[in-house]
Order: structure tokens, then C-alpha cells, then sequence
């Protein structure tokens, strides 16, 4: 599992913040979703895995969440159209969007109402 670049604005340091919080982690990638889930929850927050957008929305159906990492570019329904269906839901939803790839019409409908951008990224010596 990779860094990530920020694109716009910030997160504040999720390992120094005074209480556990509630994660949700969207990536139709099983392995990054599963590290970045077990990264948070290493650092004392509760993560909630899922693998689609289908499956964001009904999250955040069924309970809340403090923030959600979503993965932007998803089979069936994308990360943005998850994204803006939960802050139809949810209009206080923090949600932070993250990619691997170049997806510049679909962030700039994101970017509106989202707190920043990621960019997933994957260190050269883990390519080989």
C-alpha cells in the first residue's frame, strides 16, 4: 500500500487525534482497501470495509461515520455518483476521494463538495 499525494486542501493526522473514529473505506481494490482499513485501525480507529459504491451508500444508510476514504473509479457506480447519492443522504458526510488514475471530468464534479483529493500511489521498489 502507497502514500498519498494530496491534491487540494489537507487531513489532519488521523494517529494524533484524541479519539477513535469511525472510518469507512471504499475500494473495489480488496487488498488496498483491506491495508488502508487496517492502517486506520492500527492507529486505534474503527474501519468499515466495503468494495463498491453500491455498498457506500447503503453504509451510510445504516450508520454514520465520521469520514469515508472512497475510491473514485469503480465497476458499476463510480465513486463521484456514490459520493454525491451519500451527501444527498448525509449532507455533513466528510468523504475524501482517491485515485490511481487520471479521472479529471469525474473529479471536477467531486471537487465541488469534497473535502480533498488523493491520489493513490504505490512506491517504485513495491513495482518490481
Amino acid at each position: 500500500m502507497g502514500g498519498a499525494a494530496f491534491h487540494h486542501g489537507h487531513i489532519k493526522d488521523l494517529a494524533t487525534m484524541t479519539r477513535s473514529l469511525r472510518i469507512l473505506v471504499v475500494d473495489d481494490d480488496e487488498d488496498n482497501a483491506h491495508s488502508l482499513g487496517e492502517l486506520f485501525e492500527l492507529e486505534g480507529h474503527t474501519a468499515h470495509v466495503v468494495h463498491s459504491g453500491e455498498e457506500a451508500v447503503e453504509a451510510f444508510r445504516c450508520e454514520a461515520f465520521d469520514v469515508a476514504f472512497m475510491d473514485v473509479m469503480m465497476p458499476g457506480k463510480n465513486g463521484v455518483d456514490s459520493f454525491m447519492e451519500i451527501r444527498r443522504l448525509r449532507p455533513e458526510a466528510r468523504v475524501y476521494m482517491m485515485t490511481g488514475y487520471s479521472v479529471e471530468q469525474l473529479l471536477r464534479q467531486a471537487i465541488v463538495n469534497c473535502h480533498c483529493i488523493l491520489k493513490k500511489v504505490m512506491p517504485n521498489w513495491l513495482r518490481k
